[in-house]
């Protein structure tokens, strides 16, 4: 979990200006550290495969309690749920 967190620090730094125009449009001053949105997902049975950011939102690859597997983008502020789709095996 810990190169997921070094990897996801790393992307936040160079992405930051490309943010301005943002899916999500929260100020990054007022996201919740990753690791939060992670036991948020573990608590609900999500197996996070990988988390980044995609259009100033957390973008979580992960699989569910059936093994289905699920990309899902997530408010950093809130951590909810902005939009999520099943993917295809």
């Amino acid at each position: 979990m810990n190169l997921v967190l070094i990897a996801l620090a790393a992307m936040l730094a160079l992405a930051g200006p490309a943010m301005a125009e943002s899916h999500c449009n929260t100020p990054m001053s007022r996201w919740q550290p990753p690791d939060q949105l992670i036991k948020k997902l573990e608590a609900e049975n999500w197996h996070v495969e990988r988390l980044g950011t995609d259009d100033g939102c957390y973008k979580v690859h992960a699989r569910n309690e059936k093994g289905e597997r699920l990309k899902a983008l997530y408010d950093p502020a809130t951590l909810e749920i902005v939009e999520m789709e099943q993917e295809k095996d």
